[in-house]
């Protein structure tokens, strides 16, 4: 069965199918992923939610028409999409299900790998940013919302290998600030920096 057909669907149950007498489904496909693989499978209008990002989930949004062709498996009240040809389109994973629109932003990439993971930030309510460092690379990215938050969170999913060369490097964000530009860039010699301009 491929994705576009599905209506609605939770695991340990049967999909819901779209027909030809039913009404035209909602536009928007979200499948919420817990740590135990597709939980759910919905439609759902372009009117944004007020739900904000998730620890514990993550979330495939896209229009219909970009994965309606992705093949799935349902075994044991389970589902799980089948690996894509080569070429085609990867869905993009978010930790919120009501991501931004990526047409909006101006990424300075050449290309988006395979098999991205975004994560959406409100930057109105950051207080901070911390970068953790390993090896001349950028490893991760811990968000403050308040100025008392630390990052150890982020820090302990680390494996303890990579924590030993790991360098964390923490920019405070005033709250009258608004950021501008938040990137990293590599020299020719491999050197990263971090650049952030607000106003």
């Amino acid at each position: 069965m491929s994705l576009g057909d599905i209506l609605f669907w939770k695991r340990g149950g049967k999909p819901e199918k779209h027909n030809d007498v039913s009404p035209p489904p909602m536009p928007t496909m979200r499948l919420t992923i817990d740590s135990d693989g597709i939980s759910k499978i919905e439609r759902t209008s372009d009117q944004p939610s007020k739900e904000v990002s998730h620890v514990c989930f993550a979330y495939i949004v896209e229009q219909e028409q970009t994965i309606a062709k992705f093949a799935t498996q349902f075994k044991d009240g389970l589902l799980r999409l089948l690996v894509l040809p080569r070429g085609q389109p990867t869905p993009r994973i978010w930790n919120t299900p009501d991501p931004p629109d990526l047409s909006l932003c101006t990424p300075y990439i050449s290309a988006y790998p395979s098999w991205q993971r975004f994560l959406a930030v409100d930057m109105g309510r950051v207080a901070g940013i911390t970068f953790f460092f390993s090896s001349g690379r950028l490893f991760g990215i811990h968000t403050h919302y308040s100025k008392t938050s630390d990052a150890m969170p982020t820090y302990c999913r680390f494996s303890h290998r990579r924590r030993r060369g790991i360098v964390w490097v923490y920019q405070p964000i005033a709250k009258h600030d608004r950021l501008l530009v938040l990137g990293v860039r590599e020299s020719s010699q491999g050197d990263l920096s971090v650049l952030i301009r607000t106003e």
